[in-house]
């Protein structure tokens, strides 16, 4: 966790994931509490209860964190082994999973285990969030061109997508070919 949080201004970092950690009021790891303000991407914590000896540095870190969204999800009765000795590494891995889904595969029916807490898959969990200015219920398909559809080239291709949104609006939809804008 203190790795994380002393490179956490390399801008090459998308997303901060700490696993049974947390800095509190200490430094170490070449990071201190004054790090959390180097932070420009969401982080989770995921935490095992009271009894994970950094549950209490990761509560203080949360509630510092201002400038970026936070998330601390917490196994109540985790422990600060998690359950990483359970197959494939059992609820914690679980959750990292819909995390990283969520923010890198474009999951986004994930994020209502983080924002709206539907922890039905996960009994025994808490979660809390903050800084977040996201609609869970967003939604996107693409009309054009039709599922399947071939072209011969050269060919020019209408791209075109529907939106809806239950909070807020929506200024743009942008079409990428890998990391290459091809339209707005």
């Amino acid at each position: 966790g203190a790795q994380v949080i002393a490179v956490a201004k390399n801008p090459a970092i998308k997303n901060y994931i700490l696993f049974n950690s947390g800095m509190g009021n200490m430094s170490m790891g070449g990071a201190s509490p004054a790090d959390l303000q180097n932070l420009h991407a969401p982080i989770i914590y995921i935490v095992g209860g009271t009894t994970d000896v950094a549950y209490s540095n990761a509560l203080i870190d949360y509630s510092r964190i201002t400038n970026v969204e936070a998330t601390l999800a917490n196994l109540i009765n985790g422990g600060h082994s998690g359950t990483f000795w359970e197959t494939y590494g059992g609820s914690d891995s679980r959750m990292m999973v819909k995390w990283l889904d969520w923010h890198f595969k474009n999951a986004t029916q994930n994020c209502k285990v983080f924002l709206e807490y539907d922890l039905s898959e996960f009994p025994g969990w808490e979660v809390f969030s903050k800084n977040y200015n996201y609609d869970c219920n967003f939604q996107i398909s693409l009309t054009a061109p039709v599922n399947n559809a071939v072209f011969t080239a050269p060919a020019s291709i209408t791209i075109s997508a529907n939106t809806t949104i239950s909070n807020g609006t929506i200024s743009k939809v942008e079409f990428f070919n890998g990391s290459t804008k091809i339209g707005e």
